[in-house]
């Protein structure tokens, strides 16, 4: 255990970085003298080396992919053909593009915009298909603190209500009773039938990401176990073996034959999303699916008072982070209230 997190030390991979001066590519007139969409290519078929020598996550490079995906076709729309001709006021305008419906995009998805933009130039570079990266000028300002805006017990309540829109409904409510269970949208995409263990009343939750340990979480609200076992009798009823059953998602209902972590949680996340929209309570850049955790957060700590039950409901490695989450400021709650000697501060020296 570390003074800040538990567990072993998670690897974080990183995209290798251009090594010594940077060489222009064989076949290229100059730098950023190629096609954007090949220089993509290019880009792409080298982070699937680097994922596959595990370098970096492939989670990570999926979501660059989708990102620079997007961005290559928002260039070509504004006449921007070449790699060399993406400025940072481009990326800017790309960065923040509203969102399909309209509404204006939240803070991560900027940042996770800008970050794909800048993997993008940084393995252009490292090719020799460019010398610069646009992205480098663009700046966003970043919380200093993660952003925490939990639902009350009423709205939860009314989420419940208007969870079975329709008779028959079971998707719906089961992906809320998970998330009202702990679980991330990610983790919700992944829970299948063999991950129900209604005889000990507990669910396994995993492939949550770095961000989230693998664990078992009780199924401690009547409503989620109602919701739970209303869709397992459902999903029974269309299965055609006992082994297709206990490998069925609860939530996510692949479309295509291949399927991606991210696509599960975009899946999640959007049942979520149009749930709290027909209840009301959804409010862009205020109420979000983790809105629904951040409850359940505070709600496992009025039982227990203990922040470790917090971080472990939830799967998170540090403990200051459940303790922001619920506003446990532990600190000022245990510092010895005395002024520093005369010439020093309470401030930690570096």
């Amino acid at each position: 255990m570390t003074r800040r997190r538990v567990g072993e030390p998670r690897a974080r991979g990183r995209l290798l970085v251009p090594a010594g001066p940077i060489g222009l590519r064989s076949g290229l007139s100059g730098f950023g003298r190629i096609d954007l969409a090949a220089a993509f290519a290019l880009v792409s078929d080298e982070w699937d080396v680097q994922v596959a020598a595990g370098t970096v996550s492939g989670q990570i490079i999926a979501m660059y992919k989708g990102q620079c995906r997007a961005l290559v076709g928002y260039a070509t729309v504004m006449g921007v053909h070449e790699l060399g001709d993406v400025r940072p006021n481009l990326v800017v305008q790309w960065v923040h593009t509203p969102r399909a419906d309209g509404d204006p995009v939240a803070l991560n998805t900027r940042l996770s915009r800008r970050s794909a933009v800048r993997a993008l130039f940084l393995t252009a570079m490292r090719l020799g298909l460019t010398d610069e990266n646009p992205a480098d000028a663009v700046m966003e300002t970043k919380r200093s603190a993660r952003y925490v805006h939990q639902l009350t017990d009423a709205q939860v309540h009314h989420l419940q209500l208007c969870a079975p829109h329709r008779l028959s409904e079971t998707k719906t409510p089961v992906a809320l009773a998970l998330m009202l269970l702990g679980a991330g949208t990610r983790e919700a995409g992944h829970v299948e039938v063999r991950d129900i263990d209604l005889v000990e009343r507990r669910v396994w939750l995993h492939h949550g990401g770095e961000r989230y340990r693998d664990r078992w979480v009780p199924i401690d609200v009547d409503w989620c176990r109602l919701a739970i076992w209303n869709r397992l009798t459902a999903l029974d009823a269309s299965s055609a073996t006992e082994d297709e059953f206990a490998s069925t998602a609860l939530v996510y209902e692949a479309r295509r034959a291949e399927t991606t972590p991210l696509l599960r949680q975009a899946a999640v996340s959007r049942t979520i999303i149009e749930l709290m929209k027909r209840a009301r309570i959804y409010e862009a850049g205020v109420t979000r699916p983790e809105s629904i955790r951040e409850w359940v957060a505070a709600r496992v700590f009025d039982e227990t008072g203990s922040v470790e039950a917090v971080a472990e409901r939830l799967g998170m490695f540090s403990l200051d982070g459940a303790a922001h989450i619920v506003g446990y400021d532990w600190v000022n709650q245990w510092a010895i209230d005395a002024a520093a000697p005369a010439g020093r501060s309470r401030r930690r020296s570096r």
